[in-house]
């Protein structure tokens, strides 16, 4: 489950429980659509209470192929060069992000970080792409 808060200078995904990669992309689409929406805001996404159990194992690679390439459009779509930081809170969780993310051309505006919120907030607030 995704939940997601519009605040003054970012905005906040929170995963709990089971997280899918559809889902993922649901809460993105939905924030794009959103009347408030500002593509200038910086994203964050802690996943720190998910089950770790989401895994490269778990997924054939042509699904995680199609699923970084429909999100590259996407992002690139409605917010290229914006930062967007992912906290998960485990080691296994983030590996497996960092090679989903790293194998897309997001790495100059995305960075993963493993349990870090404090990290995060302070890159994604600071003015460092």
């Amino acid at each position: 489950m995704i939940t997601t808060a519009i605040q003054s200078d970012m905005i906040v995904h929170t995963g709990k429980d089971v997280v899918t990669l559809p889902q993922i992309t649901e809460a993105m689409q939905a924030w794009y659509r959103h009347p408030q929406f500002d593509p200038e805001l910086p994203v964050l996404w802690d996943l720190r209470d998910i089950d770790p159990g989401l895994s490269r194992a778990q997924l054939p690679e042509t699904d995680l192929s199609d699923w970084s390439s429909h999100n590259l459009t996407l992002i690139n779509a409605q917010r290229a060069g914006r930062k967007t930081a992912w906290v998960f809170g485990s080691t296994e969780v983030a590996e497996f992000a960092v090679d989903l993310l790293g194998a897309s051309d997001w790495q100059h505006r995305v960075r993963i970080y493993n349990d870090d919120m404090e990290a995060a907030i302070a890159w994604l607030t600071s003015t460092i792409r």
